[in-house]
């Protein structure tokens, strides 16, 4: 990360639309998802609120995409 975008990460929400903007094309969601739970508390910014809501969705699609084992026995008991 660049000195620049260390000091618009510092604790400063003023600059958010540039700040995410560099991050969303770097690819670094968890620093976007923590920058703007930051930039949400003094800002309340409509645009804050929903680039936050598209990093969760994003990191929810993450984690749904991934392969992962199913245990047939453990779910045999939620359905019977």
């Amino acid at each position: 990360m660049a000195c620049g975008l260390r000091t618009l990460l510092a604790e400063d929400p003023a600059n958010f639309a540039e700040v995410i903007e560099i991050l969303n094309r770097a690819g670094k969601h968890d620093d976007l998802v923590r920058f703007l739970q930051m930039a949400r508390k003094p800002l309340r910014e409509p645009r804050i609120d929903m680039e936050l809501a598209y990093a969760y969705a994003g990191g929810l699609m993450r984690i749904l995409l991934r392969p992962f084992p199913i245990d047939f026995e453990r779910l045999d008991h939620f359905v019977t």
